[in-house]
């Protein structure tokens, strides 16, 4: 601030700076989601064949380290619309994603499709994840209501990862 003449030092509260911040207006900010989910379903909707669908929705999903985050959520939507439930295999890597939007949007998802019938599958695949993999699959099944993950869910009470255990907790009490 040293020379500038146009801006002058305030000294304010904490108290009242957090009463003026609950008390500003929500504002929405613009985000490019809905724009790439239209183009991609745009995209979707012009290839020709359920087969070469899939393809594209895969293609995007190949790479859970590139940063594709809308298009990779857009993929998954498509996916989880064909396929249904057998879409859950190229959602569970997604499951505990490090990047929050993706894993959100895959677990949102991933209980729908366990409510429609891949909670099966899901159960099929646990016993071969660990860590936070693993807590993911217990989450979802919890999330969808899944009677069935109580007996695994009582088996991870004794795992080594403080995740699994976490999840197996909510699993079994919920």
């Amino acid at each position: 601030y040293e020379g500038s003449s146009s801006e002058v030092p305030i000294t304010v509260t904490l108290a009242d700076l957090i009463r003026k911040i609950e008390k500003a207006p929500d504002v929405q900010l613009p985000s490019l989601a809905r724009d790439v989910e239209r183009f991609f379903h745009s995209v979707l909707r012009d290839t020709s064949g359920t087969g070469a669908k899939i393809r594209l929705c895969r293609t995007e999903l190949a790479d859970p380290q590139r940063k594709n985050y809308f298009r990779k959520m857009a993929a998954m939507s498509g996916l989880a619309e064909i396929l249904g439930p057998d879409a859950i295999d190229d959602l569970v890597p997604y499951l505990s994603h490090y990047h929050w939007r993706l894993r959100k949007h895959s677990r949102q998802l991933a209980v729908e499709l366990a409510r429609a019938g891949a909670a099966a599958r899901l159960l099929e695949l646990l016993p071969e994840k660990r860590g936070e993999a693993a807590a993911a699959i217990l989450t979802v099944l919890t999330e969808a209501g899944e009677k069935s993950a109580l007996g695994p869910a009582r088996r991870a009470l004794d795992d080594e990862n403080d995740a699994v255990r976490k999840a197996a907790i909510q699993a079994v009490f919920a």
